[in-house]
């Protein structure tokens, strides 16, 4: 939001992925008119997390980045037809990584991570953190699969 002569403006831009082929670019561009400052700009980010920047003064590029996850599952998933080491790493300082194995939403509640264990195929892991006084992480999920060809009949 911008004060041009003491009256409040906004300006808007979404900005779609970029894909090098007729794409639109990564950047958005805003007049400011007289206006020598910008009092805020937000980025929301398609994963709800938002970044924001005050007195801005005009007359500059900003370059943004995408803030890592708070949480992630590693490996990310994936095919194996023998037990797999899942690490849940947390970016949350004093966060407690709370995770389930049947698919459904982990909750305060759901089974604590401690250390890293082994998952059978054919699993879905979700997890978050979870702080007090601090809203729970976005869920991250992994799905770990047992490879299967031939229509769905086991390899011999």
């Amino acid at each position: 939001m911008t004060q041009d002569n003491g009256s409040p403006r906004w300006q808007l831009r979404d900005i779609v992925a970029y894909d090098g082929w007729g794409g639109t670019s990564p950047e958005a561009h805003f007049g400011l008119g007289q206006s020598t400052v910008v009092d805020s700009v937000l980025v929301r980010w398609p994963s709800g997390r938002i970044t924001e920047r005050h007195n801005v003064p005009a007359h500059q590029v900003l370059t943004f980045s995408v803030q890592p996850p708070d949480l992630a599952i590693a490996p990310a998933g994936g095919f194996s037809s023998s037990a797999v080491e899942v690490h849940l790493i947390s970016q949350v300082q004093g966060g407690e990584v709370q995770y389930t194995l049947d698919g459904s939403e982990p909750t305060s509640e759901s089974s604590l991570y401690s250390e890293p264990f082994n998952l059978t195929p054919s699993r879905l892991i979700r997890a978050r953190v979870f702080k007090d006084g601090v809203p729970a992480s976005d869920p991250v999920s992994a799905l770990f699969l047992e490879p299967y060809w031939n229509d769905g009949v086991p390899p011999a």
